[in-house]
C-alpha cells in the first residue's frame, strides 16, 4: 500500500503543515508522494524542516556555548541560496562554536 501526504499552506495552515513535516522527518516517517495546494508550498514547508534540522543540531552539538542569536545572524547573513551552499557555511558555525 501507498501513502500519500495533503499538504496545505497559507497563513496558520502553512506553520502547521510545516510542523507537521518537521516532525515525520524526525521520526522517520516517510510517505510515496504528496499534494500540495497552493503548488509552491512543499518547497517552503520542506526548507523550514532542513533549518529546523540544523538548529536542533547546533543546539545539541554546542550544548551550552550555543548562541541562538548568532546562529540566526550567521544563517541570515548567508542571504536568499540553495542549502548545499547554506548548510555548510553553517556547519563551519557549528564546528567555530562548540
Amino acid at each position: 500500500m501507498k501513502t500519500g501526504l495533503v499538504l496545505e499552506g497559507g497563513a496558520m495552515r502553512g506553520i502547521f503543515s510545516a510542523g507537521v513535516l518537521d516532525y515525520m522527518l524526525k521520526k522517520d516517517i516517510y510517505y510515496d508522494y504528496a499534494v500540495e495546494n497552493p503548488f509552491y508550498f512543499l518547497e517552503y514547508a520542506m526548507g523550514y524542516s532542513i533549518y529546523q534540522q540544523k538548529l536542533r543540531e547546533a543546539e545539541d552539538i554546542c550544548g551550552a556555548s550555543f548562541d541562538l542569536r548568532s546562529f540566526h545572524e550567521t544563517y541570515l547573513n548567508i542571504g536568499p541560496t540553495y542549502f548545499n551552499i547554506s548548510m555548510p557555511i553553517m556547519d563551519e558555525w557549528i564546528s567555530g562554536h562548540k
